[in-house]
């Protein structure tokens, strides 16, 4: 089995691999917080393209929390992948089913409003999307995220030789259960994915660290990017190297969450 030290470390590895990709048009990174967004910027960053994310919540079981039934994504109508009355045959199970969409949606909000102030996802059409998270095991969100894009044409699609029509989206994941992997292979142009494997019950397990990430540092991620879109990359490459740029996106270079964890990944010679 074969694991990752990090989703960073994750990330560089398949940057490597998306290198040798051709783009039907020029690439724009789009990932699922909050996991596929330290993977997603590690890409971005070594291919120096845009970063963006989607945001997408899970619908969890009434009953039974880990278990989830459907998504919420953006601003679309919740999707459940069950029947409701067979989602509410035990007391009080309707309302059960309503405060778990809820709380869904009120997690897509937050999501919306923390990290892209409240503003809605860009029209991508004209760019090959590279949709990214840390691990693919129930497929909900990744479902969520190609049923948004494809729904509000934010993605072209092409017919391939046997008629199947997929949509132009590079779907990357480091790792994926393999009923997950051959259903999206169908779906999107490309599934990168270097572990597939025939069961995948935590994500977790397939990396040796796999903390929390603090908001403040998905924040630092999206600004970073936003600035080497604007400006220039030169400033994110000296940070990466070790150096000590000013940093033109966190008000000092000490507050910055992504210069001080590369410190430390410098430090502990990794």
């Amino acid at each position: 089995m074969k694991k990752w030290l990090n989703r960073r470390n994750a990330g560089e590895i398949l940057a490597i691999e998306l290198k040798n990709l051709y783009f039907e048009r020029e690439p724009y990174v789009l990932a699922i917080p909050k996991g596929g967004v330290e993977v997603g910027y590690e890409i971005a960053d070594r291919l120096h393209i845009p970063l963006n994310i989607i945001n997408v919540a899970k619908v969890r079981h009434p009953n039974f929390n880990e278990f989830a039934i459907g998504y919420v994504v953006e601003d679309m109508a919740p999707v459940l992948g069950y029947k409701p009355e067979d989602l509410v045959s035990f007391p009080h199970g309707r309302g059960l089913l309503e405060e778990s969409i809820e709380r869904a949606k009120e997690k897509v909000w937050q999501l919306t409003e923390k990290f892209r102030g409240g503003e809605k996802l860009p029209n991508l059409s004209n760019y090959s999307v590279i949709l990214v998270d840390d691990g693919v095991a129930t497929g909900w969100t990744i479902q969520g995220a190609i049923t948004y894009l494809l729904k509000t044409n934010s993605v072209k699609t092409f017919v391939k030789s046997d008629n199947s029509i997929v949509a132009d989206i590079i779907l990357v994941s480091p790792v994926a259960g393999v009923n997950e992997y051959f259903n999206f292979s169908q779906k999107v142009l490309h599934f990168v994915c270097p572990n597939v494997v025939s069961k995948l019950e935590a994500v977790s397990e397939f990396y040796c660290e796999f903390d929390d990430i603090p908001d403040e540092e998905i924040e630092c991620y999206l600004r970073h990017a936003r600035n080497w879109m604007a400006k220039t990359s030169d400033t994110c490459l000296r940070i990466r190297k070790g150096e000590n740029p000013d940093c033109h996106t966190c008000e000092t270079t000490e507050s910055c969450l992504i210069l001080n964890s590369l410190k430390r990944k410098i430090g502990e010679g990794s």
